[in-house]
């Protein structure tokens, strides 16, 4: 339970009983509802909120049927948090849809009281992840896709080229590698093809039944034949091995393929059911597993074989084949539109292995024999330490000695070359050093995280606190313990104060996660409206943070490295006189937008620099929400220094919308029953101690009414906010999005208990 249970409820009459009941069980009752009294009858003798002038127009507007402990709560913190009505699913995104809803029509002779928005962080944050998720979309369907073939093709030639004509000895690494590349192969073209347009809607549902059964291994298990008849017998039965896991999806298991690069290793292989975006048609889905098939897997270090198949392949990438392709230059571009979305790989590719072997070997770009000879073998290991370590373990490890090893010596034993290693990120660095298996640590950590710890170690005092609640009573610590891992908390903010801003602005996806440090931080100055003072505001701007955060999370998931514990209207009528003026508002934390509008800029500069979008609605769709965002910006500022807003300024306010921020590029998505519904989920990390998932989520959005009385007009404004879920499942198949949907809008009643860092409201 938390603070939406205690909003929703009301704090006086509650009991910790709740903490044992999910949700939507906590939700007033019917009996508890004041169905037909007035909201302002309700709020009678309060202070300040009473004397909002727009009081029953709002509740009216949206259904309110408030409790009375509903009103004190408003009363005394001056917001509340509501469950949406019903949406109607008229729209690509419930939740900008109903944003756009609050100011009312168009014309301003429509305009009424009801019609005040609020403009909070959540609901920008939201947009900008819609937009991010739609590019992304674009660029692998229509670009990353293209690209990754004309690379694993120029690099599968190149490698079957070069078996021909190598020794045998070193003919049958060309050849192991073949087997690898041809996997990655047939993942990636195991997909339909989409007509350029349908001549009835048969033709077209006849399609889209056949794209939704065409990706099974049986159709790998023909396209992988095709390419590998040239190959030995047991690379081929390892070949087809490979393809059944990564299909099947719900084993933890050695690699057929892989394993040889590290003894006892173990390969995930439930992160390969597509989730996300990726599960929208057979060619994302492809691509999905294929980017994972790459990024997961590597030639790791610590032996022989594997620095000798590191040589090997990157032997291949530069050189020309037959048909006059360069493997490298698609690798380059899928490699730079990758990073500038989520981040610097944490692995050692191609640039980084290539300048390492130009440094220290004399001839870098000899034969093969001169790569994997003894000389160059001996001279890479006794250099090996020049070359960073990983920072996030992403391995399932087994290992009998595992006790007696620390998680740097973890991290060393992971590192390897991987053709697209999935990337670094700030967050997934916390989990990292925030968490353990069966490793020797000083301090005891847990093996499941809460994504709690993120915002603490940014600096979020609540959060810290949470932090230490959940270690007590969720994880069982002693206050010793506790203290213990406060102390690497400390440590780590300390790391995270060093971080320049250039290094924070590296990605889309890194400048995002600063993005949400800008909101959990204390509102005391008695320039910022009440609300924003109340002693519960900051658990609101947490799951605002967890929130974006998720979706975040969600968006990057093929990218970003997990971590892991590891194991041993109407029209104007001119005449009529004009409705007063409705006054929004907007909540004026002047770092968040400052930063919002930054990482807008950032986006926008970073399709410039990589060219893409350059002629695509794309870029101006960007550059209208940033002239919207710098026009909130300008309220903010206005708001905090008591100045004026002009009645053009708040109609501007009243009429803007966003949801075009969630039209898919394509016009034949059209909107269906269920395409506009938010919820959305993210697995954050792994636990192969526990054999265990945590999950981040999102579910309907809450609708937020707050009292403002700036510009001497004491009034209610109405706006959105983030619902988040946090909880653990058992390992096995990995929920995606359609699986948890399912559960909010079908059968709520199976929905997890909201995060425990709200409980301590309930006490209250």
């Amino acid at each position: 339970m938390g603070l939406i249970a205690t909003v929703l409820a009301g704090l006086a009459g509650e009991t910790l009983s709740l903490l044992t009941k999910p949700h939507k069980e906590s939700l007033p009752t019917e009996a508890s509802l004041v169905s037909q009294q007035k909201l302002s009858s309700l709020l009678a003798g309060a202070s300040t909120v009473g004397h909002a002038t727009n009081l029953d127009a709002i509740a009216a507007a949206h259904g309110l049927r408030l409790s009375q402990e509903q009103a004190d709560y408003l009363e005394k913190n001056k917001f509340l948090l509501v469950p949406l009505s019903p949406p109607n699913h008229q729209n690509f995104d419930d939740m900008l849809s109903y944003f756009d809803g609050i100011g009312g029509d168009y014309s301003p002779h429509q305009r009424a009281p009801q019609n005040t928005k609020l403009i909070t962080p959540d609901i920008v944050l939201h947009a900008y992840h819609k937009y991010f998720d739609l590019t992304l979309m674009e660029l692998e369907a229509n670009e990353l896709s293209p690209l990754l073939r004309t690379f694993l093709t120029g690099l599968a030639n190149n490698a079957a080229q070069a078996a021909g004509r190598a020794a045998p000895e070193i003919a049958v690494r060309y050849q192991n590698i073949l087997a690898q590349i041809n996997v990655a192969r047939a993942l990636l073209e195991n997909r339909s093809v989409k007509p350029d347009y349908f001549s009835d809607p048969g033709e077209e549902e006849k399609y889209l039944t056949g794209d939704r059964e065409i990706d099974r291994f049986d159709n790998a298990k023909t396209i992988f034949s095709k390419y590998s008849s040239a190959l030995a017998p047991d690379l081929v039965s390892k070949g087809l091995a490979e393809l059944r896991l990564i299909y099947t999806a719900d084993a933890v298991t050695p690699s057929p393929l892989w394993e040889p690069y590290k003894d006892g290793s173990m390969a995930d292989y439930t992160q390969y059911l597509p989730r996300g975006h990726y599960t929208r048609d057979s060619g994302l889905r492809a691509y999905f597993r294929t980017m994972m098939y790459l990024g997961r897997n590597g030639y790791l270090l610590g032996k022989d074989v594997g620095i000798k198949d590191a040589n090997l392949l990157m032997s291949l990438f530069a050189a020309k084949g037959n048909d006059g392709v360069v493997p490298l230059v698609s690798w380059q571009k899928i490699t730079d539109i990758t990073d500038f979305y989520a981040g610097k790989t944490d692995d050692v590719t191609y640039s980084e292995w290539h300048t390492f072997l130009g440094n220290i070997l004399e001839d870098a770009t000899g034969t093969s024999g001169d790569l994997v000879g003894d000389a160059a073998i001996g001279r890479i290991k006794d250099n090996i330490d020049q070359l960073r370590k990983p920072r996030i373990l992403s391995d399932v490890v087994i290992d009998p000695g595992i006790r007696s090893k620390t998680k740097a010596d973890l991290l060393s034993a992971s590192s390897g070359f991987r053709i697209f290693g999935q990337k670094f990120t700030f967050d997934a660095w916390i989990l990292n050093d925030l968490t353990a298996g069966q490793e020797a640590s000083p301090v005891k950590l847990p093996s499941t995280p809460t994504a709690l710890f993120v915002p603490a170690a940014l600096g979020d005092a609540r959060a810290r606190t949470y932090v230490s609640e959940f270690l007590s009573n969720e994880k069982r610590f002693s206050p010793a313990e506790v203290s213990g891992f406060l102390s690497r908390l400390d440590n780590k903010t300390s790391d995270l104060r060093k971080i320049k801003p250039e290094e924070w602005a590296g990605s889309l996806g890194t400048a995002w996660l600063d993005l949400l440090s800008t909101l959990t931080h204390p509102y005391n100055d008695a320039a910022y409206p009440a609300y924003m003072r109340s002693p519960v505001f900051p658990d609101k701007q947490i799951q605002t943070f967890l929130g974006s955060y998720t979706e975040l999370k969600h968006d990057t998931l093929l990218y970003a490295k997990q971590s892991y514990a590891e194991q041993g209207g109407p029209g104007d009528d001119e005449e009529s006189p004009l409705p007063p003026v409705v006054k929004g508002f907007i909540e004026p934390n002047l770092d968040f937008w400052k930063r919002l509008v930054a990482l807008i800029s950032q986006t926008e500069q970073s399709f410039r620099t990589n060219n893409v979008f350059q002629n695509h609605t794309a870029l101006s769709r960007l550059q209208e929400f940033k002239q919207i965002v710098t026009f909130y910006e300008g309220l903010a500022q206005k708001e905090l220094k008591g100045q004026a807003i002009t009645g053009d300024e708040f109609e501007k306010l009243r009429v803007t919308q966003l949801s075009f921020m969630a039209a898919p590029f394509s016009g034949s998505d059209e909107p269906h029953d269920d395409s506009g519904q938010v919820a959305l989920i993210a697995d954050l990390h792994t636990d192969a101690v526990e054999n265990k998932v945590l999950y981040e989520a999102t579910g309907e959005p809450y609708l937020m009414i707050a009292f403002v009385d700036n510009e001497s007009s004491p009034r209610l404004v109405v706006g959105l906010a983030f619902n988040h879920y946090e909880f653990s499942e058992r390992n096995g198949t990995r929920l995606t999005d359609e699986d948890w949907k399912k559960r909010v809008y079908e059968t709520a009643s199976s929905l997890p208990l909201k995060p425990f860092s709200y409980h301590a409201l309930l006490s209250k």
